[in-house]
């Protein structure tokens, strides 16, 4: 018992009380992590080494603890610190720097990870853990090598295929999972992107058919140019949405894309499902990994389509602001995510708030009854209020709050008849101070609206209960909601 404690403290001890109490929480400590308790394996290891902090063999203990507790940043750290050591044993360098290698793996890191695998096989080649995790590692690289070759060749469909299947490889590896998941979401933008494309080249190119026609005694050869134009890109245009509708199938039984990320702007978008995917998969990245900014940046861009600019400008700070932002320069870098950024802000500037379509009313103005208000708001209020949002992850759960903030902020000017007269009236005066809309800066710096964000106090909206909310016969229509 006495060498064994001294062994693990790194230092020389007497066969007193002490020496025996060391060897039984490092006798607990090795049952508990084989038992699979590796909170309680890692509270017991530390508790020692606040009676033995130099004792580098404890030090790898808490390495395996806090491998299996699942905190490779600070295993990351503690190999690093322990491969400074002088010293040290060559069986036990070895089993660092393996601790050390799979700290790498789980923060997706897998190039480093795999460099450290072949440096320990070069030392000990028969080691089969070393064989097997290496060659684990290897296939997920290369299945996420082709993905992206295929996505730099716009073979989206079997970029998703590799990047689905590269999923199944690790599921516990969170680092590469929100890697594979960032790179998923960018095929369903980019796809997009380029069905938007041929259909604008399209369009152009009909235009232009049409101009030649009227022309065409005057411009028969420019007429004959154009029209084989249209011929290309209609080929093109049909090769492109043939593709995009087959990879629309599987995702028919998705929520309807408009709900819960858009509203009443998005029904007139091509290929709205492809955004829907893209921000979906974005959220899920960020859910894994809330630094991913290929993930951030993507699903930022998803927002400047639809014109959900302040959206798109918080995920845009988020990256510039990640620690991550430059660690793969040549997919994204941070000056060209600022110049999207300024883009982004330029657009939030000049455009325009519109209560009416926050609320789901096209027509807005006098065409909008006061009940007709109140029945959006009714309906928005019930889809989009926190207590309905604990389905979803803890990026989408945030949006959906700054949407429901958004709408009972519409409400509360358009349902107070002073106040929604004055917004018709200067409905062109806005300011988006601080990243978010101040619609009242028409009305002075002094005013606030007397019913402002009735939902400061928490609850459930319009009364003291749920039963009062559908007191009214017209409003049964949302029961089912």
């Amino acid at each position: 018992m006495l060498e064994e404690a001294e062994t693990i403290s790194g230092s020389s001890l007497e066969d007193t009380p002490k020496a025996r109490k060391l060897c039984d929480s490092v006798r607990l400590f090795d049952q508990l992590l084989a038992n699979g308790e590796a909170d309680r394996a890692l509270a017991c290891i530390r508790s020692v080494l606040t009676e033995c902090s130099d004792g580098t063999h404890l030090k790898l203990k808490l390495c395996r603890a806090l491998l299996a507790c699942g905190r490779h940043d600070e295993l990351f750290k503690t190999c690093t610190d322990l491969q400074a050591k002088k010293d040290l044993s060559e069986q036990f360098k070895s089993e660092v720097e393996h601790m050390l290698a799979k700290a790498l793996t789980h923060k997706g890191k897998i190039v480093e990870a795999i460099t450290r695998f072949r440096e320990l096989l070069r030392k000990d080649p028969d080691n089969a853990e070393y064989q097997s995790d290496c060659k684990k590692l290897k296939a997920m690289y290369a299945k996420l090598q082709e993905g992206d070759q295929l996505l730099s060749k716009t073979n989206f469909s079997q970029a998703r295929s590799l990047y689905t299947e590269a999923l199944d490889m690790d599921p516990t590896n969170d680092g590469f999972t929100a890697t594979i998941l960032s790179r998923r979401a960018e095929t369903f933008h980019k796809q997009r992107e380029e069905v938007s494309s041929c259909t604008e080249s399209l369009n152009k190119a009909e235009k232009e058919v049409e101009q030649a026609q009227k022309e065409l005694e005057l411009a028969k050869m420019r007429l004959e140019r154009a029209q084989q134009r249209l011929k290309d890109s209609r080929a093109s245009n049909e090769r492109v949405l043939k593709s995009f509708r087959q990879d629309e199938c599987p995702t028919s039984d998705a929520p309807d894309p408009t709900s819960p990320y858009f509203e009443t702007k998005s029904k007139d978008f091509v290929g709205k499902w492809a955004i829907f995917k893209a921000i979906d998969d974005s959220c899920n990245a960020l859910d894994r990994d809330s630094f991913c900014v290929r993930a951030l940046v993507c699903r930022a861009r998803c927002y400047v389509l639809i014109e959900e600019f302040s959206e798109a400008i918080l995920d845009y700070e988020r990256a510039l602001a990640s620690p991550q932002v430059n660690e793969n320069p040549l997919a994204v870098n941070s000056i060209c995510i600022k110049e999207e950024l300024r883009v982004a802000q330029q657009k939030q500037n000049s455009a325009k708030i519109d209560h009416y379509q926050a609320l789901g009313l096209r027509q807005g103005g006098s065409n909008v009854t006061a009940d007709d208000i109140k029945k959006a708001y009714r309906k928005l209020a019930i889809k989009y209020h926190p207590d309905k949002l604990g389905h979803l992850g803890g990026e989408a759960r945030e949006r959906m709050e700054r949407k429901f903030k958004q709408i009972t902020e519409a409400n509360a000017i358009l349902s107070n008849p002073t106040e929604r007269r004055m917004y018709d009236i200067k409905n062109t005066s806005y300011s988006r101070s601080s990243g978010r809309y101040n619609d009242y800066a028409y009305f002075g710096s002094s005013y606030r609206p007397s019913h402002h964000n009735p939902y400061a106090g928490g609850g459930y909206p319009f009364n003291s209960s749920r039963s009062s909310f559908f007191n009214h016969d017209d409003d049964d229509e949302y029961d089912s909601m």
